[in-house]
């Protein structure tokens, strides 16, 4: 649970982070702001939270453990570098629907390779 905790802060600075952009670059009202905080935070939160759920139930190994949330951290950089890095000019940000299904496709095979690599080492 300590380590989870640590890894649950990553989406939660990156949402305040957003929040406060948004709030300097669009002149955002009070109430966007905590609509921006809440919702943002459930939604980079969310398969986090996913795996976090999954490692209660499932009682892997801390390696396996820090291989999700290093394929969450890895899914929300990547998706987040294609929205931050180049301004999308539609204004509408279609790669962050890519988000989720990224960091579950990310879990499965960060996991499952350390899954495998952890049986056929021993450990």
């Amino acid at each position: 649970m300590n380590t989870s905790k640590y890894y649950l802060l990553i989406p939660t600075l990156f949402t305040i982070v957003i929040t406060c952009i948004a709030f300097f670059a669009k002149d955002a009202d009070l109430a966007s702001v905590f609509y921006m905080l809440f919702w943002g935070w459930l939604f980079y939160t969310a398969p986090f939270g996913i795996w976090l759920v999954f490692i209660h139930w499932a009682k892997p190994s801390a390696l396996v453990q820090h291989s999700g949330y290093v394929a969450c951290v890895l899914s929300l950089i990547v998706i987040s570098s294609f929205w931050l890095l180049p301004p999308d000019p539609s204004g509408l940000p279609l790669q962050w629907s890519m988000y989720w299904p990224l960091s579950a496709i990310l879990i499965a095979a960060f996991g499952v390779s350390v899954y495998i690599f952890e049986r056929i080492r021993g450990t």
